[in-house]
């Protein structure tokens, strides 16, 4: 699997997000990150680059 350059950086910064987020967001809030990371991983795929 091909990853481009700052995949696993955008992983940690989600990752880290998420984690901070457990005390401070709603649920609907989180449950839109979760959304918008998904987003960004199809675009990822539709590009060829994962």
């Amino acid at each position: 699997m091909k990853h481009c350059p700052s995949f696993a950086q955008e992983r940690a910064q989600l990752a880290e997000q998420l984690l901070s987020s457990l005390d401070t967001l709603s649920e609907a809030e989180i449950e839109q990150l979760w959304f918008q990371e998904a987003a960004h991983r199809a675009k990822e795929m539709d590009q060829g680059l994962v």
